[in-house]
Order: structure tokens, then sequence, then C-alpha cells
């Protein structure tokens, strides 16, 4: 085996996967028309693989990410669409930033009353 043929089966060994997915590295010499049919199959093998369970849960697991940023970056904006909620938000990070108040009390400050 030619030292290019083994880096990417040295690569797929560094990387971890939570989806238990394993890559295959097909040879291919599409001018002469070798490894098409095993191609053809490692693909076949990977769209199996992207309809199976274990793949619903990583994609739901990355739309669960996707949701609770978007989630963060709406809350942010809500909280701070005000000339008075920015205005405070100088006051309290200047406050912070010379050590007269910490950044977990100023965050409480500006979301207000919470019920716990």
């Amino acid at each position: 085996m030619l030292r290019t043929d083994k880096e990417p089966d040295a690569l797929l060994t560094l990387a971890t996967r939570d989806n238990v997915w394993e890559p295959l590295i097909v040879k291919t010499v599409a001018i002469e028309n070798k490894g098409i049919e095993d191609l053809a199959t490692a693909i076949d093998r990977c769209r199996e693989f992207g309809q199976s369970s274990s793949s619903n849960l990583r994609r739901q697991a990355i739309a669960r990410w996707r949701i609770v940023e978007l989630l963060r970056e709406r809350l942010v904006a809500q909280t701070l669409n005000t000339d008075s909620a920015l205005q405070k938000l100088d006051q309290l990070a200047l406050e912070v930033a010379n050590k007269q108040r910490d950044p977990y009390s100023a965050v409480d400050e500006l979301m207000g009353p919470t019920d716990h």
C-alpha cells in the first residue's frame, strides 16, 4: 500500500464519532473504470446509515443546539431592545469593569425579577 493510500485511513482513526459511523475510503480510478461499483456500494451504505435511528439522534441533537442558539439570540435582543436597556448595560459594564459589581448580579439586574 502506498503512503498516500494509508494517510486517509490514519486520519480517520484520529477522528472521534459519537454516531458510530465509520466512513469508507474507496480507491477508484475513473479513467480505468475501477472501483466504481465499490464506490456506489459505499454511497448506498452511507445513505442507509443517514436514515438510521442513530443518525436521527444526531440530527435531533444538532436541531436542538440550533434552537437553543436562536433562543439565546432572541432573548438577548428582547432584553436589550430599548435605549434605556442599552444604557443600563453600559452602566453595569462600567461597574463590572471597575470591580464594583460582579457580572452575575449585573445579568440578574438586566433580566429583572424572576420567579423560581
